[in-house]
């Protein structure tokens, strides 16, 4: 027995007083939270200083590369940087306010307690060298965290990005500001400024990330270099340096803005059972389940060898490995994450100093396994008390469900609604594993609309799309993936669809205009058709022939590119419509015209009653890295062209039905991952083939599911991460169509009901939207279809049904519903039971 409490002292997870976290059989939630992105903005000027550590002191340690695309990487040394204040605060204290940002990446703590981690991410571009011309700070409230008397604020400040995601200014940098209130009316102010200390934080010895690998995360922490106390106030930091005073913050080369998101969710999950493969080991693991209960016990680990043992979580994670361990000098920690048992994504190593330690990884990880082999330990067995995930997301609430007869479409759509919490950061992911920048918009258009049917959040997406535009307004409008900026403009259309929020298009409009009016004019060599960009990425991770899609050539990627500067080109027209610039629209509907008739004309083959995937045209020169490869000879057919046309009315109406007949029928066309299904089952949709088709097509998640059940691989075949929210689109298709619960107008002011029912018995589920929940469910009846209908306040809502009659009418208004000839009739808010024919 130990008398030992297993509690952390300094690591995870964060609490915070607003947010109340809960974790069950559904998932870890924060039920009722509701957020004001208001509550992130510095009411007042800044006062602190940014500083850094002292320049004579540490002057290896001082600038940064901008990120892990810039060449000078390796030559500039990884460092984490630590810093501390003692501060006195009298009685009476009612609120203390901070606000929080650093270069590259923080963890604060007060008196021992980890308060906060940030900054959030710019995010930036693939293969984006440049600083980024924008930098974010934090809000916490830490009233709770601080008492009259002696107090003590730390912080650990990573010093060179590590993934992709990662951006520097160029320089080191931790700035911090709180306003203490008093009760008697009084305030103070805690700054960041040359009173504060800072050190090099030896320990950890060493960080290397290759991003661009699959198995390349290593760093190690050692233990016997860290300042032992250094969390607590009493320590004696008299031999650290003073902080160097770097600049003021009008003055310094960051461009603060508050971010506009709550803090993330945290929450401590324990490992499922533990697991050692070597029968020979066994007899030297003396009670291996207690490193995962919550009482007095631990396992023991006799000296010798090494020895090695599997954690299984049950299911996948995102966060950080804790751990609480007793054991001897120079004791080794592998640590290696897993999504699939045996298959190691990433690794660290932890080397112990004497005595009881605890330590939180820094680095975010994804996994469901974790492997763990212990060596270099002789004389003394060691003890491990713990060993958790601190388990970590943007603060979701399950305000949407779905269930319907088919418990395989029920399972596909939990799945898919906790991928997309794993993916849901500070920033949207494309997965954990990777962390790719912001601009990866396809996934996280995809991962928007999964996120308005069951969370009903809107902050995470405003400040992505604020990011993305920043990001395309300082390149005037490049991306790696040229069709990615083409689908930022879907994702902002959606957004205004789905929140009414339209307050963004007044700052994202000249961006807008100078992607479509300027660079995209520039790829085009006559009206109407791009047919000279730099490249045709992104389109799919699909081979054909020797050529993956991923970089298509012109005869495979060119059609597909198009399909989506023409949507791009109606989105700009709704935009000025809405801004009540209508000579403008005008002019983008125009050129939306000349794109649909140069489609059709270049594109569409008559005989095969398909549109093909490009041109054969001569090689185009090489404009940069990444340049579209030599074009090949053949004509060429895929899914995904056909049903861009389809979905985006570049076909004509009366041939969408058969276009999409042979997309799914075909096996010859190019054939779409899960990512492109998106737009797959939404052509469906719009040629109204998804009742024949769409439940099928959903299904074949199933094969997804089989592989990794908890949560979705990024392909349908090949070495692909196993926690990757793009393939996810069933978890949106469900509710939107089988429910049929779409906006008609922005905010849902006005919404349609019209259900695709399929082979189904039943359905129901609920729908949040920002003027309240919509609760829609059916159950077929022989030849008629009993449907229930809940409509929120300040909402109208439009069916789209054959023929209908009320049988029980509980609308607070009092009104009837009249079923038009067309088969559309019209609810106001309440609750109705009504029976289709």
């Amino acid at each position: 027995m130990c008398s030992i409490s297993k509690t952390y002292q300094h690591c995870g997870p964060i609490r915070h007083p607003e947010m109340n976290v809960t974790a069950d059989g559904q998932g870890i939630q924060a039920p009722g939270f509701v957020y004001d992105n208001k509550k992130g903005m510095k009411p007042e000027p800044w006062s602190a200083n940014w500083i850094w550590l002292n320049q004579k002191e540490y002057p290896e340690f001082q600038e940064s590369v901008f990120s892990v695309f810039c060449e000078m990487k390796q030559q500039h040394k990884h460092a984490v940087a630590l810093f501390r204040k003692v501060v006195v605060l009298d009685n009476g204290i009612e609120s203390i306010q901070a606000w929080v940002s650093a270069d590259l990446k923080y963890r604060l703590y007060v008196n021992g307690t980890m308060v906060g981690r940030g900054p959030a991410e710019t995010a930036g571009d693939y293969a984006f060298a440049d600083p980024p011309q924008f930098w974010y700070y934090d809000r916490y409230d830490l009233s709770n965290n601080f008492y009259p008397g002696v107090n003590v604020i730390t912080a650990e400040v990573v010093l060179q990005p590590d993934d992709m995601a990662d951006y520097s200014i160029g320089h080191g940098g931790f700035l911090f500001e709180a306003k203490v209130d008093y009760a008697d009316g009084r305030s103070s102010r805690i700054v960041s400024d040359d009173s504060w200390r800072g050190a090099i934080g030896r320990a950890f010895a060493s960080h290397f990330r290759n991003p661009f690998a699959g198995h390349g995360h290593a760093n190690l922490y050692h233990a016997g270099l860290e300042p032992v106390g250094w969390h607590e106030a009493d320590f004696d930091d008299g031999s650290w340096p003073k902080a160097d005073v770097f600049a003021a913050v009008p003055d310094s080369r960051w461009k603060l803005l508050p971010s506009e998101i709550p803090p993330l969710l945290e929450a401590r999950v324990q490992a499922k059972k533990v697991i050692i493969p070597f029968e020979q080991q066994r007899s030297r693991i003396e009670s291996a389940d207690s490193m995962l209960s919550d009482d007095d016990t631990f396992t023991s680990i006799s000296s010798g060898s090494p020895v090695t043992f599997w954690l299984d979580f049950g299911k996948e994670y995102a966060g950080h490995l804790c751990f609480l361990i007793e054991g001897a000098k120079d004791t080794k920690l592998r640590i290696e994450y897993q999504e699939i048992a045996g298959k190691t994504d990433r690794y660290s190593d932890y080397i112990m100093r004497d005595g009881l330690q605890e330590f939180e990884c820094f680095h975010l990880d994804a996994f469901e396994h974790v492997k763990v082999t212990v060596s270099s330990f002789w004389g003394k067995p060691m003890k491990i008390y713990n060993i958790c995930c601190n388990f970590r997301s943007y603060p979701v609430c399950y305000r949407g469900n779905f269930n319907c007869s088919d418990e395989l479409l029920n399972q596909i759509w939990l799945v898919g609604r906790w991928t997309n919490q794993l993916c849901m950061q500070a920033y949207h992911l494309d997965s954990p594993i990777h962390q790719e920048p912001v601009a990866c918009t396809g996934d996280y258009l995809i991962e928007s609309l999964m996120n308005y049917y069951t969370f009903g959040d809107k902050w995470l997406v405003r400040q992505d799309l604020l990011r993305m535009g920043y990001h395309l307004r300082q390149t005037g409008g490049i991306m790696f993936c040229g069709s990615y900026s083409l689908i930022w403009t879907e994702w902002l259309a959606d957004y205004c669809r789905y929140t009414g929020d339209v307050s963004l298009l007044q700052e994202m409009m000249p961006i807008v205009d100078v992607l479509l009016l300027q660079l995209y004019e520039s790829y085009k060599s006559q009206p109407g058709l791009i047919d000279n960009p730099p490249n045709y990425i992104f389109m799919d991770w699909v081979i054909v022939g020797n050529h993956n899609l991923h970089n298509p050539p012109k005869a495979m990627g060119q059609a597909y590119l198009n399909a989506f500067y023409y949507r791009a080109l109606q989105n700009a027209a709704r935009f000025c419509k809405i801004l009540g610039r209508a000579s403008e629209a005008e002019h983008y509907l125009q050129l939306a015209e000349e794109t649909k008739a140069a489609f059709n004309r270049h594109f569409w083959n008559e005989e095969k009653g398909l549109y093909i995937d490009g041109l054969n045209d001569p090689d185009l020169p090489s404009k940069r890295p990444w340049a579209a490869p030599g074009n090949v000879q053949g004509t060429y057919y895929s899914q995904h062209t056909n049903s861009l046309a389809v979905l985006y009315d570049l076909a004509p109406r009366e041939k969408q039905a058969e276009i999409m007949r042979k997309v799914i029928e075909d096996s010859t066309l190019a054939q779409a991952q899960p990512y492109f299904m998106h737009f797959v089952l939404e052509a469906l949709h719009h040629a109204g083939e998804f009742g024949k088709f769409g439940l099928d097509q959903m299904r074949r998640w199933k094969s997804l599911l089989a592989e990794h059940p908890s949560s979705l691989k990024e392909a349908w075949y090949g070495d692909f991460d196993f926690s990757h929210a793009w393939g996810g689109t069933p978890t949106y298709q469900l509710p939107a169509k089988i429910l049929g619960v779409t906006p008609l107008e922005p905010g849902f002011e006005v919404l349609t009901i019209e259900q695709v029912f399929g082979d189904l018995y039943w359905a129901e589920g609920r729908i949040p939207t920002p003027r309240g929940t919509v609760g829609v469910s059916w159950q077929k009846n022989g030849n008629l279809v009993d449907l229930e209908l809940s409509i929120p306040a300040s909402c109208q809502a439009v069916l789209q049904v054959p023929s209908a009659r009320i049988i029980s009418n509980q609308a607070s208004t009092g009104t009837e519903i009249l079923a038009a000839a067309c088969g559309t009739c019209k609810v106001q808010t309440g609750r109705y039971k009504l029976i289709l024919n």
